[in-house]
């Protein structure tokens, strides 16, 4: 999971630009109001020659202007970060040791991380009731860059979830080679076998 700067406000730009076009045409409108009035001398806004006028409703004016644009900012990362689509990698670890690993699973919601764990779990052992998926570590979400076509940007949230099993299932009984684990990634049309890295 890479995340280069340079991308990311790129990225961030494209999609402002599509999705929240009227807040930058107003800005660049504000931008040519202040140039011309520059250009007039400043008659256009103040016509006065109080110190107000000249030097502290600038600072003021602008100070105001960078906070509203670093607010909208905040806001249209926010708005950019929600509109992602969300993945999840899960692994099930059996005392210390790795035995399933899914990866890039479609996840709905947050909220949906632990029961989308616990089902994958269910799914990858074969619905084995005597061992309970217990969720250990769930790690903060990341923005990963795709090759394939995510959506239109090829970028994804990604979280990852960690599970330990409460008891080894049967399917995973089979597995004596400790280096490796068994391997579920999309389409999800079979699980495979796979050395641990």
């Amino acid at each position: 999971m890479n995340c280069n700067k340079l991308k990311l406000w790129k990225v961030q730009a494209c999609y402002i630009l599509k999705h929240r076009r009227a807040y930058p045409n107003a800005l660049c409108g504000l931008v040519a109001l202040l140039f011309l009035n520059y250009l007039v001398g400043g008659k256009l806004i103040g016509a006065n020659t109080f110190w107000w006028n000249n030097f502290l409703d600038p600072i003021v004016g602008l100070g105001t202007l960078f906070t509203a644009i670093a607010v909208w900012f905040g806001e249209m990362n926010q708005d950019w970060l929600s509109s992602l689509p969300k993945q999840l990698t899960v692994e099930f670890y059996y005392q210390g040791r790795l035995f399933m690993r899914c990866e890039n699973a479609d996840l709905a919601s947050e909220a949906d991380i632990r029961a989308l764990g616990q089902q994958i779990g269910g799914q990858m052992a074969a619905k084995d009731e005597k061992s309970k998926p217990e969720l250990l570590l769930l790690k903060a979400p990341a923005i990963q860059y795709s090759d394939g076509k995510l959506n239109s940007d090829n970028t994804a949230l990604c979280y990852q979830a960690i599970f330990e099993l409460t008891a080894l299932p049967e399917k995973l009984e089979q597995i004596k080679d400790d280096n490796v684990h068994l391997y579920w990634t999309p389409p999800f049309d079979h699980i495979i076998k796979k050395p641990n890295t």
